[in-house]
């Protein structure tokens, strides 16, 4: 099914980028970071509102809204350069991603904190420390996590 790009402007949109042939490159401590870097360095370039991430092992997920006119999949783009810029892989991520239209904020993050969970790699979402959703209002990544 082909989507209709002009009808995801102000869409709360949860994404999951897979990285290619699923090798846990972010299990490295300084690749999640520079996951997570990305994001603000793609926030410069492209704006968009960042609602919440999980960086797992062998993908990212994360939640996020393009204010209208604008286009998710041109800020998705921005998001994978940086990304493939910043670790220095070329054609790191799959050329697929999931992409789900969430109707509420709340329930979007609630599954976004479940991941790590589900997949076994903690016990209670704030033991993992690649995991962030904004609170009140909040769509700017804590900047702790940006400088390192």
């Amino acid at each position: 099914m082909a989507w209709n790009c002009s009808r995801l402007s102000d869409r709360l949109i949860l994404f999951t980028l897979h990285l290619r042939d699923g090798r846990p490159l972010f299990n490295i401590e300084d690749y999640a970071h520079r996951a997570i870097a990305s994001f603000s360095h793609a926030q410069e370039e492209y704006p968009f509102e960042l609602l919440g991430y999980a960086i797992l092992p062998d993908r990212c997920s994360f939640i996020a809204t393009v204010p209208a006119p604008g286009s998710i999949l041109t800020a998705l783009r921005v998001y994978r350069r940086n990304l493939e810029s910043l670790i220095g892989v070329e054609r790191l991520l799959e050329v697929d991603y999931d992409m789900q239209i969430m109707k509420n904020l709340r329930w979007a993050q609630k599954r976004l904190r479940r991941t790590p969970i589900d997949e076994g790699i903690c016990a209670e979402d704030e033991d993992y420390p690649w995991l962030w959703c904004a609170r009140g209002g909040e769509t700017r990544i804590p900047m702790t996590y940006v400088e390192r």
